[in-house]
């Protein structure tokens, strides 16, 4: 039987430390990757730009594979950036090289650095790149070639990952609610006919006094008020075009 592979993103610590020990304990041989490849290295890790904070963060892609050969199971150091798509690209090509194939990828790592933690109209838009390329676009270069070359794949995923978070939000929320801090009020609201009705009829009067604006106050398109106007509120180089 094969072995069965996984590869991990940030796992030098917290969650990503973690998920390497519980696949390490259901007996995956597991890649690492990460920054910090041994305990003391000191990197910038301010949460704002008011302050710098270089102060060693616990944790190591040592550490974690000590952890996953405490669990019997083979550990493959492989150190990336996610801003460094190169080193990214090589770590994959080694574990793929090393081991053959890969069974789970765990997206784990994210953007860590100045500014992940302010506002978003105090953070300069070159930080805001690196936010995205390091979230969003740095794990797509884990992924089969075929899946993010086709636009149908990254369209289907995209949507699946919509209904997730958007069952995550649901599964924090209406939990939350049903449960207060008072058992005698716990319990997960049920609209009645009475709910319903009421909010079937507020869209409707809502449609109605909109239709009626709409037939008093006719929705005009701006493109065809501009075609109407002479010179100079229209500019006369773009007479004639659409």
């Amino acid at each position: 039987m094969e072995q069965k592979v996984a590869f991990i993103t940030g796992a030098s610590r917290g969650i990503g430390k973690v998920c390497a020990q519980h696949l390490a304990r259901a007996g995956y041989d597991v890649a690492i990757t990460a920054r910090t490849v041994q305990e003391g290295e000191a990197r910038e890790h301010s949460s704002t730009l008011k302050k710098s904070n270089t102060k060693p963060l616990p944790g190591s892609l040592a550490g974690t594979a000590e952890v996953i050969e405490a669990e019997g199971q083979k550990a493959l150091m492989v150190p990336a950036d996610l801003l460094d798509p190169a080193s990214l690209g090589a770590a994959a090509a080694t574990v793929l090289e090393r081991w053959g194939h890969v069974d789970v990828v765990v997206h784990n790592g994210r953007y860590i650095g100045p500014g992940h933690m302010d506002l978003f109209m105090e953070t300069p838009i070159e930080l805001l790149e690196k936010q995205i390329y390091a979230n969003c676009i740095a794990p797509l270069i884990l992924f089969w070639k075929w899946a993010r070359t086709n636009t149908v794949v990254l369209y289907v995923v995209s949507i699946l990952v919509l209904i997730g978070m958007w069952f995550e939000r649901f599964n924090i929320i209406v939990p939350s609610l049903g449960h207060d801090f008072y058992p005698a009020t716990w319990g997960i609201y049920v609209p009645t006919v009475t709910d319903s009705t009421i909010i079937v009829g507020s869209f409707a009067w809502f449609f109605i006094l909109f239709l009626g604006f709409i037939k008093l106050m006719p929705s005009l398109s701006i493109v065809e008020v501009k075609e109407t106007l002479a010179p100079p509120l229209k500019d006369p180089r773009h007479a004639g075009h659409h």
